[in-house]
């Protein structure tokens, strides 16, 4: 019995706590409730006593002392004792300033200090329309804010209410956003506490009225990538174009290649991966022509000096290591593979190498069935060791090969192959990217180098997480050092290489309506094939000595012969493509099938039919035309 009453009271407690931390509304009405018991209370008891009814009740408990002789009448208590007078009113004066004055003052005090904390915490509900939503937070978060003011400025419109909902305490972000924003922007921002993967929450945040969603995640959460992904699949019902961040390169890579279902509204992105492209393609001429892959002067570059091996080197394989890797398997393809049988050779070098180019291979099998690798290594003593893979000639047609190297990046013998490749530069243009997730290794690394390298101007990139491009160290030795990652790397709807993406998919259905889609039409798959070939175009350019400048493509003399060249350079690039994304080629008795990712045109160009040729060829000549009189 005693456990049950513990439990009942207990009860009680929990409830009345409920009601007082409830809403507005809630609180005002426990606050009457208690008012008027206390005057029906009073009531009765003036009845019982003769002092008086309803209206001396309320005379005593909204003022007693300065208003009994107004709204007592004089004739009112004559036939009770003065005591019972006395005492009824204390009594009301008693309740009247503990019920009405006290309880009312602490309702309204609890109200707005309760208002107060739940505005802090993120707890609170409002209309929104045609508002940005970004769900989650991670350092990069205001770099994005910035960005979205920059769009305000060029478009002249007026900046959109900027949500961002987050499963972290609200208030340590608001704090880190007002550190890193203008005031002008911070009047933009409403912070929330929601969770991004409950429907009830994106409910609460007017998710159906956005104008665009971010789906960030929090940072150093288990399963980012996949609750950025169930995030999409309750929102993809809105049909908004929502921007999905994927951290991991694997699973971005997976992404691309299958996709979600519904993806008419899908964008997704990747930090490491708007870094390699920008950094490798460099649209803008933002690092300068002399620190492409490929190009040194307007007398040293792979047009004038097709013999030279274009050879990068990454330091580090990490998450942004790997990205420009095989973001460079993607987009380095040349015509001297096809004249001078030289591949685009990608190092990478690793302490714990064995195990990561395991990783590595394993995730890309039939692109690494096609393609030379070797790893390199050096015993306890200093002694060299090395393995190659063997590829039968039936499948040796990849312009790519790959190096793994298991050492110290700053190891003596890293040192001394990066001196013997700089010396060789007559043979190939050398490319070292420090890719660490240690800023300041980086740094120092990068400066320590062999004279060679910096004899030679070989480009080193310095991946730092920092946003200033400021040089500490302004020796001209050091000239060629350039860096790049930070969080000043836009997330942008119209970036140029996606307008000559959506160019190559125009090109497509002009010339093969068969197979004619609209951009929003395209599987994931089909888009990133698009997005890549256009990554690829400028390298091509500069094979043949021409360049984009200005917002125009120069100095393409397109000729038959170089059309035809180009083509097969494409074709190429294709096949590395559809291998790193899972396809493999037809066996013998097989035939096409994209659904089980088998692709009869995965082979040698020589092998392809006419018409195949054909639409490499025209594709290249049309695209040029197309982004020359249309952007």
């Amino acid at each position: 019995m005693k456990n049950r009453k513990f439990n009942l009271w207990s009860r009680i407690r929990q409830g009345v706590d409920r009601k007082l931390t409830a809403s507005i509304w809630v609180q005002l009405g426990l606050f009457f409730s208690i008012f008027m018991l206390a005057l029906i209370f009073l009531s009765i008891l003036y009845s019982i006593t003769g002092v008086g009814g309803l209206r001396q009740a309320m005379a005593d408990i909204f003022g007693p002392d300065q208003f009994i002789n107004y709204a007592y009448p004089e004739e009112g208590a004559a036939s009770t004792t003065p005591v019972i007078v006395l005492i009824v009113t204390v009594v009301a004066c008693v309740i009247g300033a503990v019920i009405f004055h006290g309880l009312l003052i602490a309702t309204i005090t609890n109200i707005i200090q309760t208002r107060a904390d739940k505005v802090k915490e993120g707890d609170v509900e409002y209309k929104f329309m045609n508002h940005y939503l970004i769900l989650g937070y991670n350092e990069k978060i205001a770099a994005l804010i910035k960005s979205f003011g920059s769009q305000k400025d060029a478009a002249e419109k007026a900046l959109p209410d900027i949500v961002i909902a987050v499963e972290k305490d609200v208030q340590v972000l608001r704090e880190e956003l007002e550190v890193q924003l203008d005031k002008s922007l911070r009047e933009h921002i409403t912070l929330l506490h929601a969770n991004r993967t409950s429907k009830e929450d994106l409910q609460r945040l007017c998710v159906d009225h956005a104008a665009r969603i971010y789906i960030i995640g929090e940072e150093d959460e288990n399963n980012h990538d996949i609750r950025n992904m169930e995030c999409y699949g309750l929102v993809s019902e809105y049909k908004i174009d929502s921007y999905v961040y994927l951290k991991e390169q694997d699973f971005f890579n997976l992404v691309a290649q299958y996709g979600p279902e519904d993806i008419a509204h899908f964008h997704m992105f990747n930090y490491e991966e708007l870094w390699s492209r920008k950094v490798l393609v460099d649209l803008n001429n933002e690092y300068g022509k002399e620190a492409k892959l490929d190009y040194r002067s307007e007398e040293d570059n792979i047009a004038k000096c097709p013999q030279k091996q274009v050879h990068l080197v990454v330091m580090g394989m990490t998450e942004m290591g790997e990205a420009l890797a095989r973001e460079t398997a993607f987009v380095a393809h040349y015509p001297n593979f096809i004249t001078h049988n030289i591949r685009t050779k990608i190092t990478c070098v690793d302490p714990n190498m064995e195990r990561k180019m395991k990783s590595f291979v394993g995730r890309y099998q039939t692109f690494f069935q096609h393609c030379h690798y070797t790893c390199r290594w050096w015993d306890k003593i200093g002694e060299e060791k090395l393995c190659q893979n063997t590829i039968d000639e039936k499948n040796d047609f990849l312009d790519i090969e790959f190096e793994f190297i298991e050492a110290d990046v700053m190891d003596y013998h890293v040192l001394k192959l990066l001196k013997e490749w700089s010396n060789d530069s007559s043979n190939q243009y050398l490319n070292i990217a420090f890719c660490q997730d240690d800023t300041e290794a980086n740094f120092r690394n990068s400066h320590r180098l062999p004279t060679e390298v910096y004899k030679y101007k070989t480009p080193v990139w310095v991946y730092a997480e920092y946003d200033s491009n400021t040089k500490m160290l302004v020796h001209k030795r050091f000239d060629t050092i350039q860096y790049f990652g930070g969080s000043n790397i836009l997330v942008e709807e119209d970036a140029m290489e996606l307008k000559w993406a959506k160019c190559v998919n125009s090109v497509y259905n002009e010339f093969w309506p068969e197979g004619k889609k609209e951009w929003e039409e395209r599987s994931i798959s089909e888009r990133w094939s698009n997005i890549n070939n256009a990554l690829s175009l400028p390298f091509k350019l500069r094979s043949i000595g021409a360049e984009y400048v200005g917002g125009k493509i120069v100095n393409a003399n397109l000729t038959d012969k170089i059309v035809c060249l180009l083509g097969e350079v494409e074709h190429n690039r294709w096949n590395t493509e559809k291998l790193l994304y899972g396809y493999r080629p037809n066996s013998i008795g097989e035939t096409h099938d994209k659904a089980n990712f088998i692709h009869a045109d995965i082979c040698p160009n020589a092998e392809l039919s006419d018409e195949t040729k054909e639409k490499d060829r025209k594709l290249l000549c049309v695209l040029i035309e197309t982004i020359n009189t249309q952007l």
